[in-house]
């Protein structure tokens, strides 16, 4: 295993610690998707179940906006981020700077999980102590701490469970506990975001790029077993309770058709979707979501597809949190990713097809379904990890490039007086 300099994991906690106490400090916490949430698990905490109550913090933050009905039981969004709000929000009397606090936490183990998978993947230490150090220095990812948003908890479930998923196909001793654990805690990860579930079906090509197709199918079956029972719980709840016995929400529809609709005629499909008296995720709304944007898609597939593209260089380039630090200007931001992305495509080219397999599965699918769906350059942060590892590989090559180039301009003056 790479060994790795401590001072250089000392000196990037403090950087990271130091982002998260300013943040924590000086930027405000509130998002539309943050009210959304706070509704949810206050209905949880005051033990109401799992259901939609548009009246919390209506009247405080979104007075400008119409009060959406409500809906109970819901599915409207996965319950992990509400269940986390309770734990860390509701419990400990409703107290923010608590709930940051365990929020910058959870941020330095994704950080130590993140270090200790490119352990397993990198194979030198310039390599390593690069990755660490950019990615202490990426700050978007330790701003996310002071936001009520899920960013942060699933982060930190992705990593890990990527991590325990890393153990399963390097460690042959005792490797069913490996892919147990990663298939509990994806589950967990997929209770929060559903963007995971392509993730775990996908994870069959690192499977048998590693162990080859037998073994690599046994192995993977284990996994999504454990995968299936641990979702099997909210699966059966949302049976019951609304009639689908699947474990993921029906945001689905909705986030499709924004991306499909033309702007002149979303708000008039927008009343046609919900109807009266409907929130806008609600099961039927959804549905009705799905086939106006079937409609839209085949009304001009050659529109759609350049749009999709058009989504994806977005979600890349834009910087996160950029107008907070750049004052609006976006064009710092696109020179900070256009770097990264320019190391990342450099590490590319010095991967070997196993470790891409396992590293390039959540970048993927997250550009994939940001195609399609509606998304944010915040959506990007759960799997930055994974696309600095391959970035960090770059910048340790071009590192050496500029050594080597030094190196040899300052071996040419002495072999001229050697020579005289």
């Amino acid at each position: 295993m790479v060994k790795i300099d401590k001072r250089v994991i000392v000196i990037s906690i403090i950087i990271i610690v130091v982002i998260e106490f300013c943040a924590i400090l000086k930027l405000d916490h509130f998002f539309y998707d943050s009210w959304h949430w706070l509704a949810l698990s206050e209905s949880i905490y005051e033990g109401k179940g799992y259901c939609f109550n548009p009246d919390y913090f209506h009247d405080k933050y979104l007075s400008d906006r119409p009060l959406l009905k409500g809906e109970c039981p819901t599915r409207m969004r996965q319950p992990g981020f509400a269940l986390f709000l309770v734990l860390a929000y509701w419990l400990p009397g409703q107290n923010l700077l608590f709930f940051k606090i365990v929020q910058a936490v959870l941020s330095l183990f994704s950080f130590l999980f993140a270090i200790l998978i490119a352990r397993k993947i990198f194979v030198n230490s310039s390599s390593l102590n690069i990755f660490v150090v950019l990615m202490a220095l990426y700050f978007p990812l330790w701003i996310l701490v002071t936001y009520i948003m899920s960013e942060t908890l699933f982060t930190f479930l992705l990593v890990a469970a990527m991590y325990l998923f890393v153990l399963g196909l390097t460690n042959n001793k005792n490797s069913r506990w490996h892919w147990a654990a990663a298939g509990v805690i994806f589950a967990f990860a997929m209770l929060v975001r559903p963007i995971i579930l392509p993730v775990v079906v996908l994870s069959i090509i690192p499977c048998i790029v590693y162990l080859g197709p037998n073994n690599g199918l046994k192995k993977w079956s284990l996994f999504v077993l454990f995968f299936v029972i641990a979702c099997s719980p909210w699966a059966i709840r949302n049976g019951l309770a609304t009639g689908a016995f699947t474990p993921l929400c029906n945001e689905g529809g909705y986030t499709i058709w924004a991306n499909t609709s033309p702007i002149n005629l979303q708000p008039e499909e927008y009343l046609q979707a919900t109807a009266v008296n409907e929130f806008q995720l609600s099961k039927k709304a959804d549905s009705r979501f799905y086939r106006m944007s079937v409609r839209h898609i085949l009304e001009n597939p050659a529109l759609y597809s350049v749009n999709c593209f058009i989504r994806l260089a977005r979600l890349w380039l834009n910087f996160p949190v950029a107008g907070i630090f750049f004052q609006g200007n976006k064009f710092i931001g696109y020179v900070i990713q256009g770097i990264i992305i320019v190391l990342f495509l450099l590490g590319l080219l010095r991967f070997s097809p196993k470790d891409l397999s396992f590293l390039l599965l959540p970048i993927v699918i997250t550009s994939i379904m940001s195609m399609a769906m509606q998304s944010e350059a915040r959506y990007t942060m759960p799997v930055m990890p994974f696309f600095l590892i391959i970035a960090s590989q770059g910048a340790a090559v071009l590192l050496n490039e500029i050594i080597k180039k030094r190196n040899h301009r300052e071996s040419i003056p002495a072999q001229i007086g050697g020579n005289a």
